[in-house]
Order: C-alpha cells, then sequence, then structure tokens
C-alpha cells in the first residue's frame, strides 16, 4: 500500500521535472559492485542497474520491458537485476524518489542472442577439412581446430581450410562474438574424421557386353574407389574434349565396382574415362580406356574373318591385341596374338560347335583392359558319308555308317530302286547293314536322305547315292 501512495503525485510531479529537474540518469553494469557499464548484453547474462546520482536503494525501482506495461511491485524491480531470456530491444524504465520527488526515465538496451553459431564441415583428401560459417547473429567468430593448433578468427560466409598433421579425429569447436556485448556465447562442435590423399581411381577393365545403335551395353570395372570421395564417368572424344559426365551411383566400399551401362551406341568406338574429386575440388582422373567393335564373317573353306574398329588417335587407343576364342561358358580355350585390325581364323582344330570369339586390347603399360564385344559363329555341319560298302562280314566296311559333327537331331531315311524305304534310323552311329526285314538286300545303288539340326538350330537336309556291293 506504501508503494502505491507514492505513484498518486507522480502525474504531477513528472510533467513538473521535465522543467525544473536536471535529467534523470541510470546505467547497466556487468556486476552488483562496481563491474563494467555495458549497454549490450547477452540472453542469460545478469545485469544490474544503478541510478547515476546514487538515490537510496529502497527508492529506485526498475521495470525492465515497457512493450507490456509499467510494473514497479516487483522482486526484479527492486532487485535492481534481470536476466533477459530473450534477444531483442528493451526499454528499461526507472522510477526514483530523489530529494522527495518522485520520476521516471527510460532508456534503451539490447540484447544479443548466444545461439551456437551455424557451420558446415566438409572433409577433403590429404587430411584437409574446410569449414564455413554459415551463421550471422555473430560479428567475429573463433574456430578451433582440435589439433592443439592456436584458433582462428573467422568471418560469417568464409571459407577456412585446415590441413591436419596426421590422421584420426578431431573436434571442431566455433564460438561467436558480440562486437559489444561482454558475454560468453554457447559454443558449436563438430566431430571430423580426416581423409588420406585422394587416390586415382583406376578404369582397369571395359567390356563391349552388346553392339548397338540405341541398346548396346558396355561393363566398366573400376579399382582403388573410395566411397568417401564423388566420382564421374565420362566421355570424351579422340581430341580429349569431354562428351558427356554423369555421376557413379552405388560406391559404398573402398576397393574395386563393376558399373553396367545400358541403352548406348555401342556400333562405334566409344573412350571413357573416371574422375574422382573431393569436397574441397581436389580431383584425379584415370587414363582413357576406349571400346573395341569386333564383326565376324564365315568365309569359304570353312574360315572366320575378323575385323575390328578401335579409336584412331585417342589416348586411349590400345596398341596390343589378342584374339580369344570362347567355350560355351565364355572361358578361354585359345589365345592368338595379332597385330593390325583384322584376323583369318580356320576353326578345323576346333571341337566347338559354336564358335566365340572377342578382341582383347590391352595399353602398352598392361594398365587396363578392353574386351571388345563377342561375336558367336556356327560352325557348319560336317558329314562324312561314304560312297559304297560291302556287307560281307570280313569286319571290313560292312555297314554303312554316316561320321561327323556338329549337329543334333540326327535322322535317315534309305530307299530302293522303287522308292520304297528299306532303313531308317535316329542313331548316327548304328549304321545299316544292308539288310531289309532281316534279309540281305541285292547290290545296287540306294538312295539316302539325311536331316539334322546345324548349331544354330537350323535345319540340313543332304542326299545321295550309296551302292551296295557284294
Amino acid at each position: 500500500m506504501k508503494y502505491l501512495l507514492i505513484l498518486f503525485p507522480l502525474l504531477y510531479q513528472t510533467a513538473a521535472l521535465a522543467q525544473d529537474t536536471p535529467p534523470r540518469c541510470f546505467k547497466a553494469y556487468d556486476a552488483p559492485v562496481g563491474g563494467n557499464e555495458v549497454s549490450v548484453f547477452c540472453v542469460g547474462q545478469q545485469v544490474y542497474f544503478r541510478d547515476c546520482a546514487g538515490i537510496d536503494a529502497d527508492k529506485e525501482y526498475y521495470d525492465y520491458d515497457s512493450s507490456n506495461g509499467l510494473d514497479f511491485n516487483t522482486p526484479e524491480a527492486r532487485a535492481k537485476s534481470f536476466t533477459f531470456t530473450r534477444p531483442g530491444t528493451y526499454t528499461v524504465t526507472q522510477f526514483g524518489n530523489l530529494d522527495g520527488e518522485n520520476a521516471t526515465y527510460a532508456r534503451q538496451f539490447v540484447v544479443k542472442a548466444i545461439a551456437a553459431p551455424a557451420f558446415t564441415a566438409e572433409v577433403c583428401s590429404g587430411q584437409t577439412v574446410k569449414v564455413t560459417v554459415t551463421d550471422q547473429t555473430y560479428a567475429r567468430y573463433s574456430l578451433s581446430f582440435g589439433d592443439g593448433t592456436s584458433a582462428v578468427e573467422i568471418t560469417s560466409g568464409q571459407e577456412t581450410p585446415h590441413t591436419y598433421a596426421i590422421n584420426g579425429t578431431y573436434t571442431l569447436t566455433l564460438t561467436g562474438r558480440h562486437n559489444q556485448a561482454n558475454c560468453e556465447t554457447t559454443p558449436a562442435t563438430k566431430s571430423i574424421t580426416t581423409l588420406p590423399a585422394l587416390p586415382e581411381p583406376q578404369l582397369a577393365e571395359l567390356t563391349l557386353v552388346s553392339k548397338g545403335t540405341t541398346d548396346g551395353v558396355a561393363q566398366f570395372v573400376f579399382n582403388q574407389l573410395d566411397p568417401n570421395f564423388t566420382y564421374f564417368l565420362e566421355e570424351i572424344s579422340s581430341s580429349q574434349a569431354l562428351i558427356s559426365s554423369e555421376p557413379v551411383q552405388g560406391v559404398q566400399q573402398a576397393g574395386t565396382m563393376t558399373l553396367t551401362k545400358q541403352h548406348l551406341n555401342t556400333n562405334q568406338p566409344r573412350c571413357y574415362r573416371i574422375r574422382a574429386t573431393d569436397a574441397c575440388g581436389t580431383e584425379q582422373v584415370s587414363p582413357t580406356v576406349c571400346t573395341v567393335v569386333l564383326t565376324a564373317s564365315a568365309l569359304a573353306e570353312e574360315q572366320i574373318l575378323l575385323e575390328w574398329l578401335t579409336a584412331v588417335g585417342a589416348p586411349g587407343s590400345a596398341n596390343q591385341f589378342i584374339v580369344e576364342v570362347l567355350g560355351l561358358q565364355n572361358n578361354v580355350i585359345s589365345t592368338i596374338p595379332v597385330t593390325g585390325n583384322t584376323y583369318t581364323h580356320n576353326p578345323a582344330a576346333l571341337n566347338e560347335p559354336v564358335l566365340r570369339y572377342r578382341i582383347k586390347a590391352t595399353s602398352g603399360n598392361g594398365n587396363y583392359v578392353s574386351y571388345s564385344n563377342t561375336e558367336v559363329v556356327p560352325q557348319p555341319v560336317r558329314l562324312y558319308v561314304p560312297s559304297g560298302f560291302t556287307p560281307n562280314g570280313d569286319g571290313l566296311n560292312d555297314v554303312f555308317e554316316v561320321k561327323g559333327k556338329f549337329y543334333q537331331d540326327f535322322s535317315i531315311r534309305i530307299y530302293n530302286h522303287l522308292g520304297q524305304v528299306v532303313y531308317t534310323s535316329a542313331d548316327a552311329t548304328t549304321g545299316w547293314d544292308g539288310t531289309y526285314r532281316g534279309k540281305p538286300l541285292p547290290q545296287a545303288a540306294y538312295v539316302y536322305e539325311i536331316n539334322v539340326k546345324a548349331a544354330d538350330g537350323t535345319s540340313r537336309t543332304r542326299t545321295g547315292t550309296v551302292t551296295l556291293i557284294r
């Protein structure tokens, strides 16, 4: 009640003091006794207010935020100290009684935030980290790298690189500072683990899986990859101009990775390389490797002509070629070192019903391999049919037997001169003994019809005559 009584004269006294009383004054300090005068302070910092003329403690009261109305009847008003919990500009009002006269006086103070400053840390190769302050709350910042080196002063938006002496895990600590506020801010920390030097990636193996204008397929084998870095597969021209670049996805562990690309135009040689980069822009590029495009065609006399295209003048052009003959499981059954871009192969010694060829191209230093597409050439059906036989029981040439290879689904029919079928069989190894229904047939010329399927599934028919001699 006593406090309320001294407020009634305030309405009159305030107007009167505006002309008769010297200007009022109070200040803010960072300590209850002595301390430094402050006009800018931080959230969470306790601030102490004192009248400049030294009003008696029981005659001095403060309201710390005039935006919600004046109230001098609070514990904080009498304590003359306050801790602000939100940043902003506040109007602090003093009510005091000096020399028996009541008056109010107001002034503004700025309260600064102390939130942990925001920053990014990009870990780069070579034990380097790049720190960028994205925060704009503070006027200046101090960054400690956690390795015992001195902290550095940086500003908002500034990129600051730092290289550690040894690989390891370190804690980055960033603190912010206001120009006028003398208070501690909340530090921001990040834990980082350094990376070694960026290794040069390797396009160790390139395979042209299939040819095609829009549906070609190529397979890439990369070495020396690290999931901590970013990779791009690039196609370049023979003059090393960049044609395309796309990120390599799915690098999940260090070492080797296989990538298959579809829907390519692989009818002509194409050249590729892989580029590695880290967060700081450091790059490493592999040697260029080019595809080899193979074509195979059958010639007369059971020979196979192999021709292949390579990228002329490109940095990844191979200069060593090997013709590889593959088995049914794509296992290599024969290798033939060759020069140039053509080779004629005679497969007579091979018992593979289907011939599979590819070109293995290597660089002079052997750092990479480029495999062409695999060309498939079915072996022609080979039938050896005798022109006659002598079923006389002497153990020599007693049966008419067809031999051969590179066929399946064999069947044979033999006709007499009247067109009557005298022998049929689906087994080429059985042979005809010159009988019909168990009785010997007379010496004569008989017509045969042989049907088989070639290795590529096509049907083949061969007809002729065989002479039965008695």
